[in-house]
């Protein structure tokens, strides 16, 4: 008794299928791989970014602290309002 036409494709078809099923899960495992690889190296490429322009934020910095510089000693070389204003009546305040 040897196996039928229908046995040997029905064992055929299962191989087949598990072949199938394995070489989907791999392409999936190996797809998900690159996307990790793909995310870590753009991850590294924003860092490399943020360490280049850290030299442009220190002189923007310093730019801002001479502006800030300037204007302290413009507000502190202004001279200063008169100290006693006569009352809004306009009459004179009594003396203490």
């Amino acid at each position: 008794m040897g196996i039928s036409i229908v046995g040997a494709a029905a064992v055929f078809f299962v191989v087949a299928g598990t072949l199938l099923y394995l070489i989907i899960i791999y392409n999936g495992l190996v797809r998900l791989r690159n996307d990790s690889n793909r995310a870590w190296a753009n991850i590294d490429v924003l860092l490399k970014q943020r360490h280049d322009e850290i030299p442009y934020l220190v002189e923007t910095v310093k730019g801002y602290l001479q502006h800030e510089r300037q204007t302290l000693v413009a507000v502190t070389r202004r001279p200063a309002p008169p100290r006693s204003a006569p009352p809004a009546s306009g009459r004179k305040p009594k003396p203490i």
